[in-house]
């Protein structure tokens, strides 16, 4: 067994006396924690998750039974399963993912402690439109298997309760646990998986013979999927060029970090600004196709 010694601050070995300290080794960090700090994790209750989900399900059901549905199903245009779990449910776990980070970040807790009031804009906005997307891919895929698919009115709420539940609690415990490490994960995962999705729905067979760029395009058949992985890779990137250099600021004041600052802000809108020139300059088109029409 060899031994190590570690220099800490004066607060930190205050905090830290007459406790047992557990050392933990990442990829990227030394990680040193008291064996109580497990008594300060919150727990999820289950009404946390459960009630919202129970209510809002009641309402779909009480709106589907004043309006004589029968049959809801399970993807398609109006009132499915899938549009109802991915709008109505992503919005609902959306409010309550941004109302346990506020709480983690007024009380100084967890890993909401990193970022800064900011970044919580881009964060919320990312994590939206990362679980929207994710809500439609999954439903997308599963149509796919079940084409035509319907279920009567019963099981179909039961069903959409279930899912609300389960969104409801994934976007309890990010809320809670979210750091700079996961952003990281999340950015990268959405970012390879948007350009998949788009290389999969792509219309053209022949797109490869192009370039990547022709996927966010109104010839691809697919260029939503693609434009919005840029967007979303964009407001990701500006919240952790935030956190980054926030902790850079204070070690290097220098104007040469504030500049490399602003050159990432910058790189950021851009790739934003790409996809969004593109999704304006596809509306103008089908505008002025149906006035010519």
């Amino acid at each position: 067994m060899q031994k190590f010694e570690f220099e800490v601050p004066d607060d930190v070995a205050r905090r830290l006396t007459n406790e047992t300290v557990e050392v933990e080794l990442q990829p990227d960090e030394l990680v040193m924690r008291s064996q109580a700090a497990t008594k300060l994790v919150p727990v999820i209750k289950i009404w946390w998750y459960l009630l919202p989900a129970v209510l809002l399900g009641s309402l779909i059901f009480a709106q589907q039974l004043a309006t004589g549905v029968e049959q809801i199903p399970l993807l398609g245009r109006g009132n499915s399963i899938g549009n109802m779990v991915t709008v109505l449910g992503s919005l609902c776990s959306w409010v309550i993912f941004i109302g346990a980070f506020i709480a983690q970040k007024r009380h100084h807790q967890a890993g909401a402690r990193q970022f800064t009031w900011r970044m919580f804009i881009p964060v919320a906005i990312a994590v939206g439109i990362v679980l929207m997307v994710t809500e439609f891919t999954i439903f997308w895929t599963i149509d796919q298997m079940f084409v035509g698919a319907q279920f009567d009115i019963y099981t179909s709420i039961i069903l959409i309760t279930v899912c609300f539940a389960i969104m409801n609690y994934m976007m309890i415990n990010l809320g809670l646990t979210i750091s700079p490490a996961i952003m990281i994960n999340l950015m990268t995962i959405m970012m390879l998986g948007g350009v998949v999705l788009s290389m999969l729905t792509n219309g053209n067979r022949d797109w490869w013979r192009h370039n990547f760029s022709y996927l966010g395009t109104q010839r691809s058949g697919a260029a939503w999927q693609f434009n919005l992985t840029l967007i979303l890779t964009g407001l990701l990137m500006m919240a952790l060029t935030d956190y980054l250099f926030v902790n850079l600021r204070h070690r290097f004041p220098t104007k040469g970090v504030l500049l490399t600052r602003m050159l990432m802000y910058f790189e950021a809108t851009c790739l934003m600004g790409v996809a969004y020139s593109r999704i304006m300059t596809g509306f103008i088109g089908s505008m002025t196709k149906l006035r010519c029409g």
